[in-house]
Protein backbone atom coordinates (compact mmCIF):
# COMPACT_ATOMS: atom_id res chain seq x y z
CA UNK A 1 0.00 0.00 0.00
CA UNK A 2 1.29 3.33 -0.80
CA UNK A 3 1.65 6.27 1.36
CA UNK A 4 -1.03 7.86 0.46
CA UNK A 5 -3.30 5.51 0.98
CA UNK A 6 -1.93 4.63 4.08
CA UNK A 7 -2.80 8.53 4.93
CA UNK A 8 -6.25 8.14 3.71
CA UNK A 9 -6.69 4.64 5.89
CA UNK A 10 -5.53 6.15 8.88
CA UNK A 11 -7.79 9.80 8.26
CA UNK A 12 -11.03 7.30 7.82
CA UNK A 13 -9.85 5.67 10.94
CA UNK A 14 -9.69 8.96 12.92
CA UNK A 15 -12.91 10.28 11.32
CA UNK A 16 -15.16 6.86 10.89
CA UNK A 17 -13.54 4.29 12.97
CA UNK A 18 -13.48 0.63 11.77
CA UNK A 19 -15.92 0.38 9.78
CA UNK A 20 -15.13 3.22 8.00
CA UNK A 21 -12.02 1.96 6.88
CA UNK A 22 -14.36 -1.27 5.35
CA UNK A 23 -16.22 1.01 3.37
CA UNK A 24 -12.85 3.00 2.43
CA UNK A 25 -11.10 0.32 0.86
CA UNK A 26 -14.74 -1.05 -0.45
CA UNK A 27 -14.78 2.42 -1.95
CA UNK A 28 -11.00 1.81 -3.42
CA UNK A 29 -11.91 -1.06 -5.59
CA UNK A 30 -14.75 0.44 -7.49
CA UNK A 31 -14.67 3.95 -9.42
CA UNK A 32 -17.97 4.60 -7.23
CA UNK A 33 -21.01 2.95 -5.35
CA UNK A 34 -24.39 3.21 -4.17
CA UNK A 35 -24.59 2.84 0.29
CA UNK A 36 -27.02 0.05 -0.64
CA UNK A 37 -23.53 -1.45 -2.42
CA UNK A 38 -21.67 -0.58 0.28
CA UNK A 39 -24.08 -2.17 3.29
CA UNK A 40 -24.18 -5.39 1.39
CA UNK A 41 -20.64 -5.65 0.59
CA UNK A 42 -18.93 -5.07 3.95
CA UNK A 43 -22.39 -6.39 6.39
CA UNK A 44 -22.46 -2.73 7.90
CA UNK A 45 -25.83 -2.10 8.49
CA UNK A 46 -27.31 0.34 5.81
CA UNK A 47 -27.74 3.42 8.58
CA UNK A 48 -24.01 3.30 9.57
CA UNK A 49 -22.70 3.29 6.31
CA UNK A 50 -24.65 6.50 5.36
CA UNK A 51 -23.42 8.22 8.93
CA UNK A 52 -19.90 7.04 7.99
CA UNK A 53 -20.38 8.15 4.26
CA UNK A 54 -21.86 11.73 5.91
CA UNK A 55 -18.80 11.87 7.89
CA UNK A 56 -16.25 11.20 5.51
CA UNK A 57 -18.05 13.24 2.93
CA UNK A 58 -17.87 16.20 5.76
CA UNK A 59 -14.46 16.21 6.18
CA UNK A 60 -14.16 16.10 2.08
CA UNK A 61 -12.96 12.16 1.61
CA UNK A 62 -15.96 11.20 -0.20
CA UNK A 63 -17.79 12.86 -3.01
CA UNK A 64 -21.45 11.81 -4.13
CA UNK A 65 -23.33 11.79 -7.75
CA UNK A 66 -27.11 11.99 -7.16
CA UNK A 67 -29.36 10.50 -9.31
CA UNK A 68 -33.20 9.68 -9.53
CA UNK A 69 -34.55 6.04 -9.98
CA UNK A 70 -37.14 6.71 -12.11
CA UNK A 71 -39.67 3.82 -10.81
CA UNK A 72 -40.02 4.94 -7.05
CA UNK A 73 -38.95 8.98 -7.96
CA UNK A 74 -36.45 8.61 -4.66
CA UNK A 75 -32.71 9.73 -4.97
CA UNK A 76 -29.74 7.26 -5.56
CA UNK A 77 -26.60 8.81 -4.17
CA UNK A 78 -23.30 7.35 -6.08
CA UNK A 79 -20.63 7.47 -3.44
CA UNK A 80 -16.39 7.68 -4.50
CA UNK A 81 -13.53 8.59 -2.35
CA UNK A 82 -11.39 11.25 -3.22
CA UNK A 83 -7.80 10.06 -2.33
CA UNK A 84 -6.78 13.45 -3.45
CA UNK A 85 -8.09 15.67 -0.45
CA UNK A 86 -6.30 13.50 2.26
CA UNK A 87 -3.09 15.48 2.12
CA UNK A 88 -5.12 19.24 2.49
CA UNK A 89 -7.57 17.30 4.86
CA UNK A 90 -4.64 16.78 6.94
CA UNK A 91 -3.28 20.13 6.68
CA UNK A 92 -6.32 22.13 7.34
CA UNK A 93 -6.65 19.94 10.88
CA UNK A 94 -3.09 20.59 11.44
CA UNK A 95 -3.64 24.06 11.17
CA UNK A 96 -6.68 24.07 13.57
CA UNK A 97 -4.53 21.84 16.30
CA UNK A 98 -1.71 24.91 15.60
CA UNK A 99 -3.92 27.68 16.70
CA UNK A 100 -5.36 25.68 19.92
CA UNK A 101 -1.43 25.01 20.63
CA UNK A 102 -0.93 28.58 20.37
CA UNK A 103 -3.88 29.35 21.99
CA UNK A 104 -3.15 27.09 24.81
CA UNK A 105 0.86 28.18 24.94
CA UNK A 106 -0.35 31.67 25.40
CA UNK A 107 -2.96 31.19 28.02
CA UNK A 108 -0.32 29.28 30.07
CA UNK A 109 2.48 31.86 29.39
CA UNK A 110 -0.02 34.89 30.30
CA UNK A 111 -1.38 33.41 33.47
CA UNK A 112 0.42 32.07 37.08
CA UNK A 113 -1.79 29.43 38.49
CA UNK A 114 -1.88 28.21 42.41
CA UNK A 115 -2.62 24.87 43.67
CA UNK A 116 -2.50 22.94 47.31
CA UNK A 117 -1.18 19.85 45.99
CA UNK A 118 -4.48 17.91 46.39
CA UNK A 119 -5.63 15.78 43.04
CA UNK A 120 -9.12 16.23 43.47
CA UNK A 121 -9.33 20.16 44.29
CA UNK A 122 -8.91 22.60 41.10
CA UNK A 123 -6.43 24.68 39.76
CA UNK A 124 -6.68 28.46 39.97
CA UNK A 125 -5.70 31.76 38.61
CA UNK A 126 -3.78 34.43 40.88
CA UNK A 127 -6.57 36.89 41.01
CA UNK A 128 -8.61 33.93 42.49
CA UNK A 129 -5.99 32.87 44.52
CA UNK A 130 -5.35 36.24 46.28
CA UNK A 131 -9.18 36.28 46.70
CA UNK A 132 -9.10 33.84 49.01
CA UNK A 133 -5.96 34.50 51.09
CA UNK A 134 -4.29 31.81 49.30
CA UNK A 135 -6.53 28.91 50.60
CA UNK A 136 -8.04 26.11 49.08
CA UNK A 137 -11.63 26.54 48.94
CA UNK A 138 -11.73 22.45 49.19
CA UNK A 139 -9.93 21.20 51.60
CA UNK A 140 -8.74 24.75 53.07
CA UNK A 141 -4.81 23.88 52.32
CA UNK A 142 -2.40 26.27 51.48
CA UNK A 143 -2.01 26.90 47.63
CA UNK A 144 1.25 27.24 46.22
CA UNK A 145 2.60 28.44 43.05
CA UNK A 146 1.78 26.02 40.06
CA UNK A 147 4.73 25.58 37.87
CA UNK A 148 3.59 25.59 34.39
CA UNK A 149 7.20 25.15 32.79
CA UNK A 150 7.58 21.76 31.41
CA UNK A 151 4.04 22.52 30.44
CA UNK A 152 4.37 24.86 28.18
CA UNK A 153 8.15 23.67 27.12
CA UNK A 154 6.11 20.34 26.03
CA UNK A 155 3.34 23.07 23.66
CA UNK A 156 6.59 24.46 22.57
CA UNK A 157 7.84 21.64 21.54
CA UNK A 158 4.61 20.20 20.03
CA UNK A 159 4.62 23.69 18.07
CA UNK A 160 7.67 23.40 16.63
CA UNK A 161 7.66 19.83 15.53
CA UNK A 162 3.88 20.58 14.00
CA UNK A 163 5.42 23.20 11.88
CA UNK A 164 8.04 21.50 10.93
CA UNK A 165 5.90 18.64 9.63
CA UNK A 166 3.64 21.61 8.20
CA UNK A 167 6.79 22.81 6.16
CA UNK A 168 8.49 19.58 5.09
CA UNK A 169 5.42 18.77 2.98
CA UNK A 170 4.24 14.81 2.65
CA UNK A 171 4.76 14.07 6.82
CA UNK A 172 2.62 11.33 7.85
CA UNK A 173 3.77 12.02 11.87
CA UNK A 174 0.78 12.18 14.60
CA UNK A 175 1.88 15.78 15.53
CA UNK A 176 -1.11 16.93 17.25
CA UNK A 177 -3.17 13.77 17.61
CA UNK A 178 -1.75 12.98 21.15
CA UNK A 179 -3.72 14.05 24.06
CA UNK A 180 -2.58 17.59 25.70
CA UNK A 181 0.12 17.44 28.22
CA UNK A 182 -0.85 17.28 31.56
CA UNK A 183 0.26 19.86 34.38
CA UNK A 184 3.00 19.03 36.92
CA UNK A 185 2.86 21.12 40.27
CA UNK A 186 6.15 22.08 42.24
CA UNK A 187 6.25 21.28 45.86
Amino acid sequence: MSLPDELLLSLVKVVSGEDGVKVAKFLGKKPEATDDEIATETEIPINEVRKILYNLYNSSLTTYRKTRDMKTGWFIYHWKLQPARAKSFMRSQRIRILKRLRSRLDYEQSHDFYFCSNPKCPEMLFEEAISLSFRCPTCKKKLKPYNTNKLIDALDEKIKRLKDEMSSGWAMGRAGLEPATSRTSTE
